[in-house]
């Protein structure tokens, strides 16, 4: 039976490039090994929404639909719309990427989102230390002891100083955690710095083909040392 493997973050993982991967019926990548779960529920930047995203979907309760004008195919659980995967899900392995400390609080509808919507009101908030670590434990505690793989903030020498130390500070944070808790952190800023900026990013937030490959070679690797043998 293949391990399916939840991939909860943002664009840049949500796309796969490997002549072994084929996508699936419902727009996720697999093998004869696994099952790549995309935005299992919607796109996520900090620990705060990927904690949310979590446990619905394990956990699925109905949720409005939420949009906006520059996203409009974000997979959300929904009595209206059911999203891409069938919830709840079932997963062998989880992969994190968290890049962000902010988050949006939907006030009324009581849901963590990265982007506005024009439809709710919101209240904008930044995770501390404090936050994250808690977020984390019970990240933790609800993965049940199943492989994580974390993938940090990229860090490159094109960023704006202001940017790049924010992610400074969120890497610190995330590889402190990695040591507390025995997970595992993919860092693509290694590939950008090895491979060149201009070879491997089209702008400072999205990459180019070739980084995607190596990313999927990256997760595929540690999902064989890791996943296929629970």
């Amino acid at each position: 039976m293949k391990k399916k493997i939840g991939l909860y973050g943002t664009c840049r993982i949500s796309k796969l490039i490997h002549t072994d991967l084929n996508i699936s019926d419902n727009r996720n990548y697999e093998n004869k090994n696994y099952e790549f779960i995309v935005q299992p529920v919607h796109y996520t930047t900090s620990s705060t929404e990927s904690l949310q995203a979590l446990y619905l979907t394990e956990n699925p309760n109905p949720l409005k639909l939420l949009s906006n004008e520059q996203k409009d195919d974000f997979y959300f659980y929904s009595k209206n719309r059911e999203p891409c995967n069938k919830l709840p899900l079932q997963l062998d392995g989880y992969v994190f990427e968290i890049c962000s400390f902010k988050y949006l609080d939907f006030i009324t509808e009581n849901i963590r989102f990265p982007y506005k919507s024009q439809k709710y009101n919101y209240n904008i908030y930044q995770e501390d230390t404090d936050i994250i670590k808690s977020n984390f434990e019970k990240i933790i505690n609800h993965c049940g002891g199943k492989p994580i793989l974390i993938i940090p903030p990229l860090i490159f020498n094109e960023l704006p100083e202001k940017m790049k130390n924010h992610r400074i500070k969120l890497t610190t944070i995330l590889n402190s955690l990695s040591t507390k808790y025995n997970f595992k952190i993919y860092d693509i800023s290694k590939d950008i710095n090895n491979l060149g900026y201009e070879n491997t990013m089209s702008d400072f937030f999205h990459f180019k083909d070739k980084l995607v490959e190596k990313i999927t070679i990256s997760i595929l690797e540690w999902s064989e040392k890791n996943v296929r043998s629970i």
